[in-house]
C-alpha cells in the first residue's frame, strides 16, 4: 500500500490593511495627537482602549527624555542662527575671514542642522 499524502491546511491570509483617507490638516492633527506613539498605535488605543496597545505602544524612556532635553537646549542656544549669521556675513564680506574659516562656518551650520535632525528622529518627531 502506498502511504497516504498529508493534506496541508491553506496558509492563513493576512487581513488587508484598513485604509482611511484624511485631509492634510486631519493627518497633521492626528500625528500631533499621537505624540510619541505611532499613528496606528494611537488609533487602536483610541478605538479599543489603553489595554489594546500596552504591549506595542512606545513608552517614554530615560533616553528619550534626555534626548528631548538636549534638543531643547540646542534650540534655546541659538547656535545655528548665530553660526548662520557669521557664515552669511563672511560670504558677503562683512566679516573678514579666510576662505578656510568661511568653509568651516558653513560646515558647522550643516553639522548643527544634522544634529537637530538626528535628535528629532531619535525621539520620534517628524520634520516637515
Amino acid at each position: 500500500m502506498k502511504p497516504s499524502k498529508t493534506i496541508k491546511p491553506a496558509p492563513k491570509k493576512r487581513q488587508a490593511p484598513l485604509s482611511v483617507r484624511l485631509s492634510e490638516e486631519q493627518r497633521t492633527q492626528l500625528k500631533q495627537m499621537a505624540g510619541n506613539m505611532t499613528v496606528n498605535a494611537y488609533i487602536v488605543m483610541r478605538l479599543f482602549g489603553e489595554d489594546a496597545t500596552k504591549k506595542r505602544a512606545r513608552r517614554i524612556t530615560q533616553d528619550i527624555l534626555l534626548l528631548s532635553q538636549i534638543l531643547a537646549k540646542l534650540g534655546q542656544s541659538g547656535l545655528h542662527a548665530d553660526l548662520h549669521t557669521l557664515a552669511e556675513s563672511a560670504k558677503h564680506g562683512a566679516l573678514h575671514v579666510s576662505p578656510e574659516v568661511e568653509e568651516q562656518l558653513v560646515v558647522a551650520c550643516s553639522n548643527v542642522a544634522t544634529m537637530k535632525s538626528m535628535l528629532m528622529q531619535s525621539i520620534g518627531i517628524r520634520e516637515d
